[in-house]
């Protein structure tokens, strides 16, 4: 295990584990050591267990020496993800989680079957046997069910019809499925629900008949199921569908659980980072690091710092350049070196604003969006990756942009909207001006940069990836 002169561990922003004195003994090391021209600082992903990090960095450290710097690793999480699994496991093991999505996707693809010039009429739906079928099939082949019918969702209206709508009430009501969900959802020790939902189940819980339980709570998730079709819907005719199963799975998630699923813990997992770089710098290790660094500057110590961020690592990194732009001498500059991040491109767009001249160079290594597309983090029920599982259900904003999925940066409706999306033509433009800056899984790395990795958590540890990053590191390719 490295030890204090390689690392800083913090929890919720604060020293915890190391302290300020160990940090401030750590940069000594740093500027009498024989890699004291090059600091490799390193920020691992934000749902990564504090053992599993300190595993990363020891193997990560090497490679890093090897290629001339001098590594340090920051520690900031301790095992959030643990947290998302068991949330996740929880909530999709309802039957009520399986029941809404198999009728929203029965309801949808009865849509798309419709004649566009029988708008008015009630649709003629596909069995639930088919349905289930598609549900059970598909993802045992590592395919996403309906997936080749994806094209044709931006041709469906964005509203639901009044015949529509009472039609998939009806659908709903008369499911002895539901009925059975409703009842098991007001049972003692069911999973919390988003507040909305809980409050609604609190009152059938209340109900002094246990006949009229059941009966009490189907309406509610009838109500709620409509919600979820018609969100789905609209997400379809906006083009911020994550395709047909994708986007229903999150949308019944996002109903069920809200923030409870896992948008808490990721929005912690973000306010971590920024509250380590609030003050004092006794306590905050994100300002102390910028400290150290302004110290050995002002005694003339002007090395290259390189920041290496995997995944939620680059929303780190994207706040410290915000505080660096305001707090560090103009000359101070850094080189920036995203694995698959997770930082949106607003984010991006104001640490670019505020760092100003500071960024002396910039790649972004990430998968192409079939690879994307195929990651599964929670199959047979979730079948695309971590990223699409940020941007789809975590983040506040449905289909967020993130700055390290190929999605947002095809230049395809509605993402190549300006108007719409400045934070993404601005954030391109301006990383335009760096020597290749976007690396996606599979380029040809003519210029000794590439990634094979085909996996989200695969970048910090693929060949190929560390590599360039090390190559990188060396100046033996052009920064």
């Amino acid at each position: 295990m490295i030890d204090s002169r390689h690392k800083m561990i913090l929890a919720s922003g604060r020293f915890s584990g190391t302290t300020r004195e160990q940090l401030t003994e750590a940069f000594k090391a740093f500027t009498a050591s024989p890699q004291k021209d090059v600091l490799v600082i390193h920020f691992h992903g934000g749902l990564v267990s504090k053992d599993d990090a300190e595993g990363n960095a020891e193997r990560l450290s090497l490679i890093y020496q090897n290629a001339g710097g001098y590594p340090f690793f920051v520690i900031w999480q301790t095992g959030l993800g643990e947290t998302l699994k068991n949330n996740w496991r929880e909530i999709v093991n309802e039957e009520a989680f399986s029941v809404l999505v198999k009728r929203t996707l029965q309801f949808v693809i009865g849509k798309l079957d419709k004649a566009p010039d029988e708008r008015g009429a009630t649709i003629e739906l596909p069995t639930s046997f088919a349905v289930e079928k598609e549900i059970q099939e598909k993802p045992a082949e590592n395919k996403v069910p309906y997936e080749e019918r994806e094209v044709e969702t931006l041709r469906l209206a964005s509203e639901l019809t009044a015949a529509e709508q009472a039609q998939f009430e009806e659908l709903l009501e008369s499911d002895a499925a539901l009925t059975n969900a409703a009842a098991q959802l007001t049972r003692e020790g069911a999973p919390e629900l988003n507040p909305k939902l809980e409050n609604e189940f609190e009152r059938a819980r209340a109900a002094e008949k246990e006949g009229t339980r059941a009966l009490l709570s189907v309406p509610i998730l009838s109500v709620a199921g409509v919600r979820i079709l018609a969100r789905t819907l609209k997400r379809f005719a906006k083009g911020s569908g994550h395709g047909i199963y994708t986007t229903i799975v999150e949308e019944v998630l996002r109903e069920l659980k809200g923030d409870l699923l896992g948008g808490l813990v990721w929005g912690h997992m973000k306010k971590d980072a920024l509250d380590s770089l609030a003050d004092p710098s006794g306590a905050h290790g994100g300002t102390a690091l910028l400290e150290e660094i302004n110290r050995i500057w002002q005694k003339g110590r002007k090395p290259r710092i390189a920041l290496v961020g995997h995944s939620a690592g680059a929303i780190y990194i994207c706040r410290l350049l915000e505080k660096a732009g305001t707090t560090l001498p103009a000359d101070v500059r850094f080189e920036v070196v995203f694995l698959a991040p997770a930082c949106s491109f607003k984010l991006i767009d104001h640490a670019l604003a505020q760092a100003g001249d500071r960024i002396a160079a910039f790649h972004s290594f990430a998968m192409e969006d079939e690879l994307e597309k195929r990651d599964a983090i929670f199959p047979p029920v979730y079948m695309r990756s971590l990223l699409y599982f940020v941007s789809g259900i975590l983040e506040e904003d449905v289909d967020l942009p993130l700055v390290g999925m190929a999605r947002y940066h095809m230049g395809k409706p509605p993402f190549d909207d300006a108007a719409a999306f400045p934070e993404i033509a601005r954030a391109q433009a301006r990383l335009a001006n760096f020597p290749e800056p976007w690396i996606w899984t599979g380029s040809s790395g003519q210029t000794g940069l590439s990634t094979h990795a085909n996996k989200h958590s695969d970048f910090d540890n693929e060949e190929r990836t560390l590599q360039s990053v090390a190559r990188l590191i060396a100046r033996e390719v052009a920064p």
